[in-house]
């Protein structure tokens, strides 16, 4: 069919469609006209539902049909353009059959049902607050992380039998880490909607482990049935080799063709591919085949077709499939975290109740019990089939597993309805594009609209209907995406289902600009930010008219361009971008905070006194620390009023007596006032809205004072604001031709002119997670499966480690998707720019990971090389020169902010904290935080500002006095530098030939229970079995002593305590390690000698 003669199919009222409309292809337009289409048949228009996803999409919809209704009164078909007439026709026949029935349609749209997943959900619980168990008040709850906590903590600490027994093994392969248990399960209740629905809609634990046993098995069935079919030509040679490596072996190899048979094909694969993935070009005795054997020449013939004519994506995580969830070797560990997930729900549900709040999960739960089950649908599920006769659901490749079982019950009994009754039938009409499905992050699964073009909803088929018409970018754009994107299926892994972009007609004509930069040398990726603000730039002063949009993938690939259009007068709007935390502003206010609450917090009193009330410089810096260290008291308040009476410059005296008489007069009435009236007059005494006056400054702060007068108790606590501003982000209202958002953001708008930055730049990953969950689409139903990988080899037979390969591809063609979304927001105009650390072109390969390196077909040949030459060393080193950074101080004209008894002295005693930690002890801590941070990240120590504050806090939080934490901060800091100066250690932290897990935990049982060990790093080798434990000691050497009387000393002393190591893993592992020490001191690594181990231990 035509792209038109689809569309008009898409309009029939009589037809329930999955239409796949692609970017630019005018959806929005289609579920208006489909709307009035609908509203000229029905007899009352809350007989249609209209179900979208945000509620700007659902405003948007509703704006446009009172456009239309406007339209349609004063316009005849004949007046307006030829695309508007199909609107306009249908809005004068839906005007029409609403005069007839009295409606008043036009001054009543507020009747039309456009709602919000999350608020249809809630007027479903309203409706039915007994069925749903949600009567009462329930708010949402902020922050929800809370609520989370609360539920974890309640089940960690119950005495119940059940509970008691199934934990010890859950939080043994967490660590015996309380910290990474409380995070584990609140992830677990965050994300309960992809589990939930398909392991407990009851509360029996067996059903849960019988349902994911039945998952397992049809999900290795697929796989066997896959196989048979990509491997058909090869099966008779491929069960012959099998039958004689199966004598050879003494094994029972099953038939390739039984259902049963994933074991069989685990051995093909063996023998058809490397550990790497890649095609093996021979076969030794190592794989099972002897010289000169018949299965070998057998093999030399099979596997050269089966090269020639398929990829080894084919068997892509075959090897890592059991027959059973039984044979997993972490099968135990699963079936305990089954068994205390009822009681987590019932901790949750018990802290709701007690608080009074809710999170929207349990609002879209609370909405499927209120329409009951297929057998026991309730009062309300009755109401509403015989209410709404049209469903209309708009982004329909977002749809997580609970909002698509939601649409399945409503929906119940239409198909028998439209049998009984075709003249007037209830319809379903799905709208989206798989290629668009971007939020597998918010639980949408793009299964699920696959399986609804496939399967439909209780019988009801849905005709698919493809829109191939661009009424957005011209045609050089549209070819460019149709060229660059419409292939990427044929890379899919067959581990998840093979997405297709829709090639797309141009409808537009005009110029076309499409351009890849690329910057050579460029590490901080300077050079492209200001070719992006260039470019910008020449655009604006191009067409006074024209909209630009900035996409990134990541906010913080963003901040450096939002800083250079700032720097460079551009005015930009940017959507959910900046974080309030992370406002200068903000920032230097919670430091003022901190200092009233902790006189003795030397960083933030430090940072008040270079923040602009102040423009303290660093010998003003200086001056203040020795007059803190000579006052010995651990008070700032009382140095700052020292500081005050002995500086010589007027100004700076007259700013420190504003700053002074603020903090005392905050530290006097904290808890006195009421506390927006105390945030504002701390904030006008410090002149804040004269110094930070632009417009994010200002929604920043007052988005800060907002919080705070929520949750007053956080003053006392400046380290939880952070946490509860985490989610705010600054939203200007003033109108710009220029947006700066995230790619996700951007979905659903236009622009002229599009710049894609960083886009060779990989975000950071995420750890691997020890336990690893999926929903899979199985025949009518929802899949579930549970992994740990604990103790399992990387790619060793686990089903934890299935589901992290799984994953791993599933979020590698979501970046692809993501790409897309992005490429198609552009009207005419297509900037894609990334940097390099390398010099050469031909050096320089998108990150692994990154958007770029998604997508084959940009190839470097079409890029725009910038090549950055190398500074010379005149430039280089003429940083020696340069003067000391000025700060900027304001000095305001008056000091009439604050109330007259702020200027005067207030006298007041502070407690001060003992310090009862040995400097030397936290130092070792403060190392030991710092590498593992490093192995963490992937790269060496870096001596940088956010690890100083970092080890700053982790020295207080060690009870250190904060007064002398400085000092012990720039002692590690020390030992740190010479590490990662230090050539011959990079290899503890960096490099491919070692897996590396800082801060490994192990724990052995004792007379009284378990003892658990903290290892500061295991490494396993990548090359071959070896093992190595290495230990960090920061001890120093006494002065009489020689390097090798200080390495012999440290290796008896702490023999003991390796000898415990080693014993460990040696039985966890089934060999022994090789044990170091790392001597930061002497930067030596010394090995203890292995026959001794063995001996002792």
């Amino acid at each position: 069919m035509s792209d038109q003669v689809q569309r008009d199919r898409a309009i029939d009222p009589t037809a329930s469609c999955c239409v796949v409309a692609p970017a630019g292809s005018g959806k929005t337009s289609l579920l208006v006209q489909r709307m009035l289409a609908l509203l000229a048949r029905v007899s009352h228009p809350e007989q249609i539902v209209a179900i979208t996803f945000t509620r700007k999409a659902a405003a948007e919809m509703r704006a446009r049909m009172a456009e239309v209704f406007e339209l349609a009164q004063v316009k005849q078909l004949s007046e307006v353009p030829e695309y508007e007439r199909v609107s306009l026709e249908l809005a004068k026949h839906a005007l029409s059959n609403a005069s007839e029935r009295g409606w008043s349609l036009p001054e009543q749209l507020e009747r039309l049902q456009f709602m919000t997943i999350d608020s249809f959900c809630a007027s479903l619980v309203r409706q039915m607050p007994l069925a749903s168990r949600m009567g009462g008040v329930m708010t949402p709850a902020e922050p929800v992380a809370d609520l989370y906590r609360a539920a974890v903590l309640d089940l960690l600490q119950s005495s119940e039998p059940q509970i008691r027994e199934h934990l010890p093994p859950i939080l043994a392969a967490l660590g015996n880490r309380w910290d990474s248990a409380i995070d584990w399960l609140s992830e677990l209740l965050t994300k309960r909607d992809q589990w939930q629905l398909a392991l407990f809609p009851g509360q029996r634990e067996q059903d849960a482990l019988d349902y994911m046993r039945e998952t397992w098995e049809l999900e290795c069935q697929r796989r066997v049935t896959q196989l048979n079919a990509d491997l058909a030509p090869w099966r008779a040679q491929l069960q012959e080799i099998l039958n004689l490596l199966g004598l050879e072996e003494t094994s029972d190899f099953l038939p390739l063709h039984s259902p049963s048979a994933i074991g069989s094909w685990r051995r093909v694969a063996a023998f058809l591919l490397t550990q790497g993935g890649e095609w093996r070009k021979s076969v030794t005795v190592k794989e099972g085949f002897p010289p000169k054997s018949e299965q070998k020449e057998l093999h030399s013939v099979v596997s050269a077709e089966i090269r020639a004519a398929l990829s080894p994506i084919v068997f892509e995580g075959v090897a890592l499939m059991p027959e059973a969830l039984d044979d997993d070797q972490n099968w135990q560990i699963v079936t305990s975290i089954v068994a205390i997930l009822p009681h987590l729900l019932a901790s949750f549900w018990w802290q709701c109740q007690q608080r009074g709040e809710v999170d929207f999960t349990q609002i879209a739960s609370a909405a499927l019990e209120a329409l009951g089950d297929d057998e026991n649908p309730t009062d309300l599920a009755l109401k509403l089939d015989y209410s709404i006769q049209h469903l209309l659901v708009d982004e329909f490749q977002d749809t997580s597993t609970h909002q698509f079982e939601l649409i399945r019950r409503l929906t119940r009994g239409w198909f028998e309805h439209n049998q009984i009754t075709p003249e007037s039938p209830k319809t379903l009409f799905v709208v989206g594009d798989a290629m668009q499905s971007i939020y597998r992050f918010r639980g949408a699964q793009v299964d699920l609209f696959v399986r609804a073009i496939e399967e439909g909803f209780n019988g009801l088929r849905l005709e698919r209907l493809d829109l191939c018409r661009n009424f957005r970018s011209t045609g050089g754009i549209v070819q460019w995406v149709n060229q660059v994107f419409a292939d990427l299926p044929s890379h899919s892994s067959p581990m998840i289902k093979r997405l297709a972009a829709n090639r797309a007609e141009p409808v537009l004509g005009g110029e076309t600009d499409i351009q890849l930069h690329a910057f050579a040398a460029d590490p901080n990726a300077a050079r492209e930010t200001e070719f992006v603000v260039e470019r910008v730039r020449s655009w604006l002063e191009a067409d006074a008219s024209t909209t630009i949009a900035v996409l990134g993938r990541t906010r913080s690939q963003l901040a450096p361009i939002m800083k250079s259009l700032k720097d460079a007068g551009i005015a930009y709007n940017a959507a959910d971008v900046e974080r309030i935390a992370d406002n200068v502003a903000v920032a230097d206010f919670v430091n003022v905070l901190r200092v009233i609450v902790d006189p003795s917090d030397t960083l933030a009193s430090m940072a008040c006194l270079r923040a602009p009330w102040i423009g303290a410089s660093l010998e003003v810096l200086h001056q203040a620390q020795t007059i803190h260290a000579r006052l010995d008291t651990g008070d700032w308040h009382s140095s700052f009023h020292a500081l005050e009476q002995d500086s010589e410059d007027l100004e700076l005296q007259g700013c420190l007596a504003r700053f002074n008489a603020v903090i005392r007069w905050g530290f006097v009435f904290r808890g006195r006032r009421a506390v927006r009236l105390w945030l504002e007059t701390l904030w006008e005494g410090l002149a804040g809205f004269s110094i930070y006056s632009s417009d994010r400054d200002h929604v920043a702060i007052d988005t800060l004072f907002e919080v705070l007068e929520q949750n007053p108790w956080t003053i006392d606590s400046p380290w939880e604001i952070t946490e509860l501003l985490e989610s705010k982000t600054i939203t200007s209202q003033r109108s710009s031709r220029v947006s700066v958002m995230t790619m996700h953001k951007s979905k659903g708008l236009e622009f002229d002119h599009v710049v894609l930055p960083s886009m060779g730049r990989s975000s950071r990953s995420s750890s691997r997670q020890l336990f690893e969950w999926a929903e899979l689409p199985v025949p009518q139903s929802y899949g579930f499966l549970l992994g740990c990988s604990k103790g399992a080899e990387t790619a060793g037979l686990s089903v934890g480690n299935w589901l992290h390969e799984r994953e791993k591809i599933a979020l590698n063609d979501e970046l692809k998707r993501l790409f897309y979304v992005a490429a198609t927001r552009e009207k005419r105009t297509l900037y894609i720019t990334t940097s390099y650390k390398q010099q050469d072109p031909e050096r320089c390969r998108p990150a692994k990971g990154s958007l770029l390196g998604q997508v084959t077909q940009l190839s470097s040949h079409e890029c725009s090389w910038h090549v950055i030459p190398e500074a010379s060393e005149e430039i280089s080193g003429a940083g020696s020169n340069l003067s000391p950074m000025r700060i900027a101080r304001f000095v305001p004209a008056t000091n009439d902010a604050l109330p007259d008894s702020c200027l005067t002295g207030v006298e007041h005693d502070l407690v001060v904290a003992q310090d009862w930690l040995e400097s030397s002890a936290v130092q070792g801590s403060l190392v030991h935080k710092a590498f593992e941070l490093a192995i963490r990240a992937g790269q060496l120590p870096r001596c940088d500002a956010y690890l100083r504050g970092r080890l700053f806090h982790e020295a207080v939080s060690l009870g250190y006095p904060a007064a002398k934490a400085d000092e012990c901060v720039e002692q590690a800091l020390s030992v740190i530098q010479v590490t990662a100066g230090n050539p011959s250690a990079h290899w503890l932290f960096v490099g491919d030939q070692w897996q590396r897990y800082p801060e490994y935990s192990v724990s052995r049982r004792a007379a009284d229970g378990f003892e658990s060990y903290y290892i500061d790093l295991l490494l396993r080798s990548t090359s071959d079995d070896r093992l190595r434990i290495v230990d960090y000691k920061t001890t120093m050497p006494d002065p009489s002593e020689t390097p090798q009387d200080f390495e012999r000393r440290m290796l008896e002393t702490y023999q003991a305590q390796m000898n415990i190591y080693v014993a460990i893993i040696s039985k966890m592992e089934g060999r022994a390690p090789e044990a170091f020490l790392f001597l930061t001191h002497t930067q030596r690594l010394v090995q203890f000698d292995a026959t001794t181990l063995r001996e002792t231990t």
